[in-house]
């Protein structure tokens, strides 16, 4: 997997002194030895402070694989991935993620209210104030009328953005976000302007980095696609 975005740092390239995210060298093989399959080879890139971010490429490239190694759900097998120029070697409190199968991510046996708070708990809130970020999450993503029901009374795209309100709620400084409107019509998901979803997405973290299709994202973004590509097997290193 190679990355097209322009001006890409190196391996050996320090991290941006001013760069809350910084990757370098990153790979991520699955198996070992002869059986192993690479599916990130040699990634480096820098995320500024409020940066928008989106990562492109076909199904199967390792978009969500890259995602979970930023968020230290899973480790790289070589490279590194930098949080304000510390090692990322574990879930940081700085950072939430959008799971793109909202649907395991979302606990059945709880309502709508208490899966958005579940992620405070533990935060040190107060209870009116888990309150207030629990009511101002949901009423972002226009769910307020479905506060008390289950995620099985939900349609799909209720549920996903039950999932953002969720990491909202958390205000996270860094929103990683996998195909976070998948399951959104297109007129609540492209309409920035009267769509509270996106602009809560884009005003709360101070750097984020979803993946997405080419159609949706670059309208959002602050800069170029991260674009990821296969490559082949008898092509050279990436530069």
């Amino acid at each position: 997997m190679t990355s097209r975005l322009e001006a890409l740092p190196t391996s050996t390239t320090p991290p941006a002194a001013t760069a809350r995210l910084s990757v370098r060298g990153l790979r991520k093989s699955f198996g070992t030895g002869a059986a192993a399959k690479e599916v990130i080879a040699d990634l480096s890139f820098d995320v500024q402070p409020g940066e928008f971010l989106c990562v492109v490429g076909p199904s199967g490239v390792g978009k969500t694989t890259l995602l979970k190694c930023l968020s230290g759900l899973m480790p790289a097998t070589g490279g590194q991935a930098l949080l304000d120029g510390k090692v990322i070697d574990g879930p940081p409190r700085e950072m939430a993620l959008v799971f793109q199968d909202y649907t395991r991510s979302l606990m059945p046996w709880l309502t709508v209210e208490k899966n958005v708070a579940l992620v405070l708990r533990g935060a040190g809130l107060s209870r009116p104030e888990r309150q207030r970020r629990v009511e101002r999450a949901v009423f972002e993503v226009d769910l307020t009328d479905a506060m008390h029901k289950y995620p099985w009374q939900l349609s799909g795209g209720m549920q996903q953005r039950v999932a953002i309100a969720r990491a909202l709620a958390y205000q996270p400084e860094i929103l990683l976000m996998d195909e976070p409107f998948a399951s959104l019509s297109r007129t609540t998901s492209t309409s920035p302007s009267t769509s509270p979803i996106v602009s809560s997405c884009w005003v709360r973290p101070h750097a984020a980095c979803r993946r997405s299709s080419m159609s949706r994202c670059p309208r959002r973004a602050t800069r170029s696609p991260l674009a990821l590509t296969r490559r082949s097997p008898s092509s050279g290193p990436t530069s």
